[in-house]
């Protein structure tokens, strides 16, 4: 059961990272990327009430709860997997397809990645 969400997680970032489709904020809820929506002119005050909500809580209990969902582990797992994709993202713009892309892109014609 522990091994459930990870795979499952996986599994549902690599079918929107792999096929570039953009999703709604309905989406992003369902797949708890957020946790809220609301209207567009709504957000400063929404932002502004959830921060006024949590000045009232007891500002240790919020910091371990934060310790607690964001071990040291997972900061130490996020910097690696940042930098990776940093030197990947490098690597890509020096690529065949990369090239591809951006004279595509200057002729205002698809891209042929068939090629590749």
């Amino acid at each position: 059961i522990s091994l459930t969400r990870p795979i499952c997680c996986a599994v549902v970032a690599s079918h929107w990272m792999m096929t570039g489709n953009v999703f709604s904020a309905t989406t992003a809820q369902q797949m708890g990327l957020v946790s809220e929506i609301c209207a567009e002119n709504e957000v400063l005050e929404k932002a502004r009430q959830h921060a006024h909500h949590l000045c009232k809580l007891p500002a240790r209990t919020l910091q371990k709860i934060k310790e607690l969902l964001r071990p040291e582990e997972y900061k130490k797992q996020l910097l690696q997997v940042i930098e990776r994709e940093i030197e990947l993202f490098a690597q890509g713009l020096t690529s065949a397809e990369h090239r591809e892309a951006v004279q595509a892109f200057l002729e205002k014609r698809k891209p042929n990645f068939r090629q590749f």
